[in-house]
C-alpha cells in the first residue's frame, strides 16, 4: 500500500507540472498577442497625431501671400518704429542731391522668423533704397506667419520715409487693404514675363488699372506735407476726451484722409480705433486742419491717401 501511495503522489506531481507548464505557455501566447495589439495601437496613435499636419496642406518651401496669422515684429509697433528711425541713416549723397520720398521695402519672414529676400517695391532713388534694405535686413527675428497653426514663410512690407530738408526718417504704416492692392501691381510684370516664380496665385491677380487724373494714390515721389509742424499743431488743437482722461486711457488712433490737389483734406476715416472719444476727437481736428502742400508724381500734382497715427498720452 505505501508503494501504491508513492506512485499516486508521483503521478499527481507530474500532472501538476504538466498543467503548470501548459499555463505558462498559454500566458506567453497571451502576452505576445497583447504586445502586438499595443504596438498596433501606438502606430495608430502616431498616424493620428500626424494627421493635422497633413490636413493643413502647407508647403514648407512656399512663400505665402495669404495667411491666417501675419508675421509680427518681436515687440510692440512702437518698438519697430523706434528700430527703424534709430537704425536708418540718411545717405550723404542723397542729402546732397536732395533726394527724398517713401521707400517701400518688401521682404520674406521665413518660417523660422529670419528676414530674407529684401527688395525695394517702390522708390526711384538707389541710395535711399539701399539704406532701407540694409536696415530691414538687420532686423531681429520676427514671429513667423501661420497657416492652420503651422509656421510658414510669408511676405511683409515696411515703408520708410526720407525728408531731406530736416534729415527726418519716419516709419510709415501700410494698412492691410492697401498692401494687398500694391502686391497686385508689383507682381504683375513677373506674372506676365516669368510665370509664377514667387508662388503668387494667378487667380488673385488682376491687370493694373491705368492711372487717371482723379485717382487717389498711396505712395508718390513727393508725399503731401503739412505747412508747419504737424505734431505741434495736433498737440495744440486736440482736446483730450474727458472720459478717457478720467479713466486714464492712453493709446494711438490711426486716421486716413485724402490730400486733394489743392491741399484740402477730404474723406477722413479711422483706420485703427481706440474708443473713449479719441476717434471722434481725431476726426474733428483732421477735418478742420489747414490745407497741406499737395503730393506730386512725375512732376504733376496728384491726389494722395495719407495715413497718420495720432497718439493720446496723459502728462
Amino acid at each position: 500500500m505505501p508503494v501504491l501511495v508513492n506512485n499516486n503522489i508521483n503521478f499527481i506531481e507530474k500532472s501538476a507540472s504538466r498543467i503548470t507548464s501548459g499555463r505558462f505557455f498559454y500566458n506567453l501566447d497571451n502576452l505576445y498577442c497583447g504586445m502586438k495589439k499595443l504596438l498596433a495601437a501606438m502606430l495608430l496613435l502616431v498616424t493620428l497625431l500626424q494627421t493635422p499636419q497633413t490636413t493643413a496642406q502647407t508647403k514648407p518651401d512656399s512663400i505665402y501671400q495669404k495667411v491666417d496669422i501675419k508675421p509680427q515684429y518681436t515687440g510692440s509697433e512702437k518698438a519697430l518704429e523706434n528700430f527703424i528711425t534709430t537704425q536708418t541713416k540718411y545717405p550723404q549723397e542723397a542729402l546732397n542731391q536732395k533726394q527724398e520720398g517713401i521707400i517701400e521695402v518688401e521682404f520674406v519672414v521665413s518660417k523660422n522668423g529670419n528676414i530674407t529676400d529684401v527688395t525695394c517695391a517702390t522708390g526711384k532713388h538707389p541710395e535711399l533704397c539701399n539704406e532701407a534694405k540694409r536696415v530691414i535686413a538687420k532686423m531681429p527675428q520676427w514671429i513667423p506667419a501661420k497657416v492652420k497653426d503651422v509656421a510658414v514663410a510669408a511676405k511683409q512690407k515696411i515703408a520708410i520715409g526720407f525728408k531731406s530738408y530736416n534729415k527726418q526718417i519716419t516709419y510709415v504704416i501700410i494698412p492691410d487693404e492697401l498692401t494687398a492692392s500694391n502686391e497686385v501691381l508689383y507682381h504683375q510684370d513677373i506674372m506676365e514675363e516669368k510665370g509664377d516664380p514667387n508662388g503668387v496665385d494667378s487667380e488673385l491677380l488682376s491687370k493694373p488699372k491705368s492711372q487717371s487724373d482723379d485717382d487717389v494714390l498711396t505712395f508718390v515721389e513727393q508725399m503731401p506735407e503739412f505747412n508747419g509742424d504737424l505734431y505741434e499743431y495736433l498737440n495744440q488743437n486736440i482736446i483730450y476726451p474727458v472720459i478717457a482722461k478720467e479713466n486714464k486711457i492712453e493709446g494711438r488712433v490711426t486716421v486716413q484722409f485724402n490730400v486733394e490737389k489743392d491741399g484740402s483734406i477730404s474723406n477722413a476715416s479711422i483706420l485703427k480705433k481706440m474708443g473713449w472719444g479719441m476717434d471722434e476727437e481725431t476726426l474733428r481736428v483732421i477735418n478742420n486742419i489747414p490745407n497741406w502742400k499737395p503730393g506730386k508724381q512725375n512732376g504733376k500734382t496728384v491726389r494722395v491717401r495719407y495715413t497718420l497715427p495720432v497718439s493720446f498720452k496723459l502728462k
